[in-house]
This record gives structure tokens, C-alpha cells and sequence, in this order.
């Protein structure tokens, strides 16, 4: 398998694609899940970053993705679902898979790589507008987005804080962790606990399988980081930056 250190892709943004319309929701469930570009793919993938930004449930969804493999299969995703698509990368490395509907086609193509070559604080201050802008794109909760700047204007740990919490919390709610890799500001965060339930709701509307299956991928985030597997994968990619 490619590492990050090994993905390339020329000029990038000639890449990207614009969102050309929703498809139709008898259809949805066949093209994200039985297509020949969805094999490999988790289901976090596939139910939260393309069905459900597909169905209008989501307006927009990021990954840091694994390999160019992945990078390929999510571009062919989203060309076969009319979704947008779009790279930023961090010199001449991915950073961030954008997938977008109608709504954040203009605020996404502000979204701005980063330059490989900057010093220490100005490439902190370029990871403080992609986090900022990234969080706004994806409508996380104002109080989760805020403090995830602040842990980067600080250099503090953001992630290894929210598993400490996680541990210490006596009742959390799978709810809060309602997307992969999403922290919240807190394990009761009440934006991110409605966000959670709200999209369950929705998709249960379309599909009683994908909500029964997004139940438990809200389980696993959360498991995720009270085991602080985030802060392990983030640790894996700040040294190939």
C-alpha cells in the first residue's frame, strides 16, 4: 500500500469536480454500496462521507485519505453521484478529500492548500484556516470548531484531551461522535449529541439498514477516542508532513 509520503497528483485542482445534482434516492443505496468503486472503502466512508452527502442529509464531508488509491476511488465516487470533489494538499501531499453538495461548491474552492516550504508559524496559522474553514464547510457545531482552533493557536492536544474526558465521563452519548474522526468539544456536547440524532433520523427515513448500521459507527467513533486511536493516526501523518 501507498503511504501519504507517496501520494502525487500533478495540478491538482484540474481534478476536482464541480457538483452536478442529486441522484435519485430508489437508487442511492445500489450505486454507493454495490459499486465497483465503493470495494475497500469502510462503511464511515460510505454511509457517512458519501450517502449521506449524496441524499442531502450531509451538506458536505472531509477525509484524510490512506493512500492514492483511496483518493481515486472517492474522485470516481463522486463523479458517479454527481457530488463535488475536491483536493487541498500540504506541499506536494494530500492533505484533505473534499465531498460537497450544492450548498458549499464556492466556499470549498476558498479552501486553500499549504505551502511546504513555510516556517513553523506560518504553516501552524495555515493549519488554523484549513481547520477553521473545514469546520464551517462541514456545519460542525460552533463550540466544537472553536475549540479545536484554540488547541492549535495553543499547541495543545486536542485529541489526547478529548480522550481524557471520554474516560472520565461517567454516561456518554455514541451521539456526540456523530461522524468519523469528529471530537467534540466535550462528551455531552449538545450540538454534537442533536447532530448525531438527527442524522440517524434522517437516513432512517430513507433506509432502516443504513441507520441500523450508523448506529454502530457512532459506538465505534466513540471507542475510537476513549482508545485514542485518532491521536495515534494523527501522529502517523504529522511525520510525513
Amino acid at each position: 500500500m501507498m503511504t501519504m509520503r507517496n501520494v502525487r497528483i500533478g495540478d491538482h485542482r484540474k481534478n476536482d469536480l464541480p457538483f452536478r445534482g442529486y441522484p435519485r434516492k430508489d437508487r442511492l443505496v445500489s450505486v454507493v454500496m454495490g459499486s465497483p468503486f465503493s470495494e475497500g472503502l469502510p462503511d464511515a466512508v460510505l454511509i457517512e462521507s458519501l450517502y449521506m452527502v449524496a441524499s442531502g442529509l450531509r451538506c458536505a464531508s472531509f477525509l484524510h485519505p490512506r493512500d492514492i488509491q483511496e483518493v481515486l476511488q472517492l474522485r470516481e465516487a463522486c463523479h458517479a453521484l454527481g457530488m463535488g470533489f475536491a483536493v487541498r494538499k500540504v506541499g506536494d501531499r494530500v492533505l484533505k478529500v473534499y465531498m460537497y453538495g450544492e450548498e458549499k461548491g464556492d466556499f470549498i474552492d476558498g479552501i486553500p492548500d499549504i505551502e511546504g516550504d513555510l516556517g513553523d508559524k506560518e504553516f501552524i496559522m495555515g493549519q488554523i484556516a484549513v481547520a477553521n474553514m473545514t469546520g464551517l464547510v462541514l456545519d460542525y457545531p460552533e463550540c466544537c470548531r472553536m475549540r479545536f482552533v484554540r488547541h492549535l493557536m495553543e499547541a495543545t492536544d486536542q485529541d489526547r484531551e478529548a480522550t481524557l474526558a471520554l474516560r472520565r465521563a461517567e454516561e456518554p452519548d455514541p451521539d456526540a461522535y456523530y461522524v468519523e474522526r469528529f471530537v467534540p468539544c466535550r462528551p455531552d456536547c449538545p450540538g454534537a449529541i442533536g447532530r448525531g440524532r438527527s442524522l440517524e433520523i434522517g437516513l432512517r427515513a430513507l433506509d432502516e439498514e443504513l441507520a441500523r448500521r450508523y448506529r454502530g459507527l457512532k459506538a465505534s467513533h466513540m471507542t475510537d477516542v476513549r482508545e485514542g486511536t485518532i491521536s495515534k493516526e494523527k501522529e502517523i501523518r504529522d511525520r510525513q508532513l
